[in-house]
């Protein structure tokens, strides 16, 4: 046993500090590529891929901080709609539940008068977004009906999920702690749709654990 002992006279246990220790949440990456392999469209082959990141755990009062980086791989100049405007995700408890979260109406089906608003349109925290590895303006961004890729062009979104969920009342409240699973989706859809299909609803579902 090892004892580490300061200049005041007190001796730490060097077992028990390392257990004192805070664990960081452990960082869990998943990668695909679109389509999947039951997708049939072969406009879409080797066009885009997709890298989701994320930590397995989280606090309720933090939320859920999710990476996704999208990296166009054609040659010729490619046009979608603003991804941004896709992206919806669900929680499940343990039996498969699943809960009724606070949810905002979906960009696309609010008939805005003026700009959209970054910080309270979204049903997540959009804490930044690069094109190209360069930070963009976000009231710009969110405000960007259509995202053109060109050759070896990425798009990175940093997003953050708060798991608020209504309670009996029908008022919003956080999620206990303990193990759930989350569904996140999105779609990319192409402009010229006549051209290529939408690939919509393209989703990974993991597992998260919330801590207080």
């Amino acid at each position: 046993m090892l004892l580490f002992c300061t200049g005041i006279g007190l001796c730490i246990n060097e077992n028990k500090a390392q257990k004192m220790e805070t664990k960081k949440p452990q960082k869990t990456a998943y990668e695909f590529s679109l389509p999947g392999k039951d997708n049939h469209r072969q406009n879409w082959q080797n066009l885009f891929s997709v890298k989701l990141k994320y930590s397995a755990q989280a606090t309720v009062l933090s939320g859920i901080d999710i990476e996704m980086l999208i990296q166009y791989k054609g040659k010729d100049d490619f046009t979608v709609h603003n991804p941004l405007y896709f992206i919806l995700y669900m929680f499940t408890d343990k039996r498969g539940n699943v809960l009724e979260l606070i949810k905002k109406p979906r960009i696309l089906s609010v008939n805005k008068q003026g700009l959209i608003d970054e910080t309270k349109d979204f049903d997540f925290t959009i804490k930044f977004v690069k094109r190209n590895n360069a930070i963009v303006n976000l009231q710009q961004e969110v405000n960007r009906w259509y995202i053109e890729f060109k050759e070896n062009s990425t798009m990175k979104y940093s997003l953050n999920i708060s798991p608020d969920i209504k309670n009996r009342e029908g008022r919003g409240t956080k999620l206990a702690r303990g193990d759930y699973q989350i569904r996140y989706s999105f779609s990319i859809v192409p402009v010229n749709e006549t051209k290529y299909d939408a690939l919509t609803n393209q989703y990974k579902s993991f597992e998260i654990t919330f801590t207080e």
